[in-house]
């Protein structure tokens, strides 16, 4: 991966998180977690959009303790 494309997922991650929480604090019936993803998929690739879900995925479940829905990080990304 080059430069350009880590720093993108990096990114992609962090706008996944911050987005999911907003939306969790605020109970709204949508599912916006996945805008760094659909951003990292339109300018980089899908290799590197895959990368930036799951690590979405894994980190937002490290972080919250919910653990249930892990294994189907990968078909939600």
């Amino acid at each position: 991966m080059s430069l350009r494309e880590l720093v993108l997922v990096r990114l992609g991650v962090a706008v996944n998180l911050v987005i999911g929480q907003i939306v969790a604090a605020l109970l709204l019936p949508v599912y916006l977690d996945a805008v760094g993803t659909i951003l990292v998929a339109a300018l980089v690739g899908p290799r590197a959009a895959v990368i930036t879900g799951l690590t979405s995925q894994v980190l937002a479940a490290v972080l919250s303790g919910n653990f249930s829905w892990l294994p189907s990080a990968s078909s939600r990304s």
